[in-house]
């Protein structure tokens, strides 16, 4: 699975992530993880959340 922001994959040892709904969320970037942290339901369907 991609990044739930831009679609980019992403490397899990960059520790780039937030938790949403009892979930870690990773991300391939900080601008990716800022975006997300602003509006999660937006992306949430995304995720299957």
């Amino acid at each position: 699975m991609g990044d739930p922001v831009c679609g980019m994959p992403y490397d899990t040892m960059f520790h780039e992530f937030s938790v949403y709904k009892n979930d870690t969320v990773h991300f391939c970037s900080p601008t990716c993880k800022r975006v997300f942290d602003k509006n999660p339901e937006k992306f949430a369907a995304k995720l299957g959340l």
